[in-house]
């Protein structure tokens, strides 16, 4: 087996599976020749399964309650009384490509809205 160089995560915010890899796959060349040539697998989500705590947990490998993001509004401190918007600068953890930047390996993150 030969020594893997390169990955590419890609990540489709709220496509459903089965219409993506199965039901449509033969209308969207790119994806099922990526899928034939490459790795791919169903991931479970966060809970709660919404935007931002998913992405967030994925690319920190810890859990809502350990990055305080449980949606797009998240308290403030302990109590009910102030909430924050939920924003990249809220999570503490390192991500992916901070740890892959720590063993000298680059990352390139791409987002479309």
């Amino acid at each position: 087996m030969s020594a893997i160089e390169k990955v590419a995560v890609i990540g489709l915010d709220c496509a459903e599976p089965t219409l993506m890899f199965e039901k449509w796959i033969d209308h969207l060349p790119n994806t099922k020749r990526l899928m034939e040539t490459g790795t791919y697998g169903n991931l479970t989500s966060s809970m709660p399964p919404i935007t931002v705590p998913a992405w967030s947990c994925m690319t920190a490998s810890k859990d809502p309650g350990t990055l305080g993001i449980y949606g797009f509004r998240n308290r403030a401190d302990h109590s009910y009384d102030k909430l924050s918007i939920a924003t990249s600068m809220a999570v503490k953890e390192p991500r992916i490509w901070d740890m892959l930047g720590a063993q000298g390996k680059e990352s390139i993150i791409l987002g479309h809205v």
